[in-house]
């Protein structure tokens, strides 16, 4: 049984990028939610955002650091996984999802309402 999945949505943060186990490993959460059309008051509506924590390791998460910001729609597809701790304090356990990415790219549907890729300066130099 395989647990991949794939969302879009919006990067509700810069992407922080930093090292374990001497590995990068990037991580942002991503806001996705649900927009549809109500008829009945001739309005766009949107459900509540869902926030997934997201962690790309290795080249991923380099990429992604040095190309995404917040706001940025992209499509994530990669393993759902689930943690399940007692707050200090806390009666119940509480459950946290994260998603560990194996591919991140740019969601060009919204490439005008978007910042988009940024070009690193030494590859910009090479195309002027």
């Amino acid at each position: 049984m395989s647990n991949t999945i794939t969302l879009m949505g919006n990067l509700a943060g810069d992407p922080q990028l930093r090292h374990a186990a001497e590995r990068p490993v990037a991580s942002f959460r991503l806001a996705s939610h649900h927009r549809y059309f109500d008829s009945t008051s001739q309005s766009w509506k949107e459900n509540d955002a869902l926030f997934i924590e997201t962690v790309c390791w290795g080249n991923l998460g380099e990429n992604v650091a040095a190309t995404l910001r917040k706001g940025d729609a992209v499509i994530v597809t990669g393993r759902l996984l689930s943690d399940e701790f007692t707050p200090q304090g806390a009666e119940r356990p509480v459950t946290v999802v994260k998603l560990t990415a194996t591919t991140v790219g740019l969601d060009l549907r919204f490439r005008g309402r978007t910042t988009g890729m940024s070009v690193p300066e030494d590859v910009a130099e090479q195309v002027d």
